[in-house]
């Protein structure tokens, strides 16, 4: 037959309960606010990213060009590198892939991009896998 703690380590264990749960919860909230921020920073600095891609000239001028899929790939991956983003996939109004994607066709989901909005989030890249960070 086991001994049955005392009082005091009674009063001893719970509070090591408390302790842990409450490190428990403090770091399951500081983890969830330390990935919104990261969140919220990195799709800032992505969007601004796609808006001054989106605003060149040159990418608006080659988006209707069949002939300049190598220009508009280049674009594509001098914005990637500059901006050290994981993929800068150009579409077409069909969400056709331009540059960036092998031109699979790009599951933007619920996005309003092809309206003219900015958008943030994770697309499915013709069937091969999400793509997160993307900034359309």
């Amino acid at each position: 037959m086991r001994p049955r703690l005392s009082l005091a380590g009674q009063f001893l264990a719970f509070q090591l309960c408390i302790v842990l749960l409450v490190v428990f919860v403090v770091a399951a909230v500081s983890l969830a606010d330390a990935d919104a921020t990261f969140q919220r920073n990195e799709g800032r600095r992505l969007l601004a990213v796609a808006e001054y891609v989106a605003a060149d000239d040159t990418v608006r001028l080659l988006l209707d060009d069949v002939g300049a899929r190598q220009a508009q790939a280049d674009i594509a991956e001098r914005s990637r590198t500059f901006s050290d983003a994981s993929f800068v996939v150009l579409i077409d109004s069909n969400a056709t892939a331009l540059a960036g994607a092998d031109g699979r066709p790009v599951n933007l989901g619920a996005s309003e991009v092809l309206r003219g909005r900015s958008w943030i989030g994770v697309t499915d890249m013709g069937g091969k896998g999400p793509c997160p960070g993307h900034q359309r």
